[in-house]
């Protein structure tokens, strides 16, 4: 399972976090009276529930849900899995803490006494997962707490860092394939149609619908293929560079593998189905 950590902060009013939360990007923010499970990337229960929660599809493809819970001095608790662990570190929970203030302080109200400003944190309690075979010659065993605890560590560094890896390189190809179908696309399919215009008032014959039949479709077809052809091609490139930044381990290939099956798209967006699919095919070749 996904570490998951609670991290004790001087935030205590809801409604001056909830402003702060916008002012650093974070508009949409769900509040429950109880505490609500959070989700991690692939759908599934991290094992830990928040009162405050942003969702993971509006902070990143590769994101888990976070969120805040009270505590029982008054105070909220951030609530974040292992993927977040270098986002929201101390420098973003230090700067959204001034934001929360200087709202509190504007509205007239003063800060409970007592509250914990070293922002003291601790894990929560997972189940171990399979054990991962350390690198080299050098082996593991659940009887070994020192081997136990250098896999697990090695193991999750492995998982976490081939999840980011998949969704960075899986954003830098959607954004590239967006770039391409951007003008040159619409120019692509206006293009012909004002070629047919211009024939058809050269060439009367021309100027019905065989005539726009004879000169479209087969423009209009053509650039379906190209369009086909090279993002194909973009895709296998970014796979080739995806297995190149991958840790080594099988783990590692395992979590960018699973990561891309849940961002396969239903039907009606192909586009992305093709480059998801393109970057999975890379993913289940063997090594070289």
């Amino acid at each position: 399972m996904t570490r998951t950590r609670l991290v004790t902060t001087p935030l205590w009013s809801q409604e001056h976090l909830l402003a702060a939360l916008a002012q650093v990007g974070f508009a949409t923010v769900e509040t429950h009276r109880a505490p609500v499970p959070l989700m991690s990337w692939r759908g599934k229960p991290l094992g830990a529930e928040a009162s405050i929660v942003i969702r993971r599809s509006y902070i990143g493809s590769s994101g888990d849900d976070f969120g805040f819970v009270r505590n029982a001095g008054g105070a909220f608790d951030a609530v974040l899995s292992e993927i977040h662990f270098s986002r929201f570190d101390r420098r973003w929970m230090e700067d959204l803490r001034r934001r929360h203030d200087a709202l509190v302080s504007a509205a007239g109200l003063h800060a409970p006494a007592g509250l914990r400003t070293d922002y003291p944190r601790h894990d929560l309690e997972d189940a171990p997962p399979p054990l991962i075979p350390l690198p080299g010659s050098a082996r593991a065993t659940w009887n070994d707490p020192q081997g136990r605890q250098a896999a697990l560590a090695h193991g999750s560094a492995d998982a976490t860092r081939a999840r980011s890896t998949a969704a960075n390189v899986l954003d830098d190809l959607r954004k590239k394939q967006r770039k391409a179908d951007g003008p040159g696309c619409a120019v692509a399919l206006i293009g012909p149609v004002l070629l047919w215009i211009v024939v058809g008032s050269a060439v009367p014959e021309l100027e019905n619908l065989g005539g726009f039949l004879l000169v479209v479709m087969p423009l209009w077809i053509a650039f379906a293929i190209v369009r086909v052809v090279r993002m194909a091609r973009r895709a296998r490139v970014a796979g080739r560079e995806l297995m190149a930044r991958l840790p080594s381990s099988t783990n590692a290939r395992a979590t960018a593998v699973e990561f891309l099956e849940s961002k396969v798209k239903p039907a009606g967006a192909k586009s992305e189905d093709a480059i998801v699919k393109e970057l999975l095919k890379a993913l289940r070749e063997p090594r070289t």
